[in-house]
């Protein structure tokens, strides 16, 4: 590993930490107070390297519709939702593995940020395709850890797959959710 892998590492676990400890004296009723807390627990290293020539970039600043799409577009990739660090700070992101634990990230461009693909640190937790779908047809956003439509459920309760995949099940699907829009076939 790089000296400055296993820095941006330290940073990203520094960063998760500092806000897990102070999401957690606030966090009421809630299992875990923040997403960072939610990674924490349950993420795990990916292998950062540059995008395969295979797959192409996708709209910039879109990662989570990104990853959503590319999971169920393209079989052997896995939806993963966490942080990423490219140098500057941690960021909420979305990306794909593929069987090897190796990251498929369509959104982040080479020569956009000050380190190069293969330095990049990714730290986040898998999700299976039935849970994306189930909470893209539940809500207005892409993003799995932070459904704020509906109060952000995978942060009430110590996560496992599939009982998480059973409370979005006990949700009704949105009609005219951010789903059909995106799909271009609702308002």
């Amino acid at each position: 590993m790089s000296d400055e892998l296993a820095e941006g590492r330290a940073e990203m676990m520094k960063y998760l930490e500092g806000v897990a400890r102070m999401a957690d004296a606030v966090k009421g009723r809630k299992h875990y107070g923040a997403a960072e807390a939610f990674v924490l627990d349950k993420g795990e290293w990916h292998e950062a390297r540059a995008l395969p020539p295979r797959y192409r970039y996708m709209e910039e600043r879109m990662c989570f519709r990104n990853s959503y799409r590319m999971a169920l577009r393209h079989p052997g990739l896995t939806y993963v939702e966490g942080f990423a660090w490219s140098g500057l700070l941690p960021v909420h992101h979305a990306w794909c593995t593929d069987g090897e634990g190796r990251v498929v990230d369509v959104t982040w461009q080479h020569g956009q940020r000050p380190l190069p693909a293969e330095e990049w640190v990714y730290f986040g937790v898998k999700m299976p395709d039935e849970l994306i779908i189930a909470v893209s047809a539940r809500s207005d956003y892409f993003g799995v850890i932070l459904d704020f439509t509906n109060s952000c459920p995978l942060l009430k309760q110590e996560f496992d797959a599939e009982a998480a995949l059973a409370l979005y099940r006990d949700i009704p699907p949105r009609r005219n959710g951010r789903r059909a829009r995106a799909e271009g076939r609702a308002g």
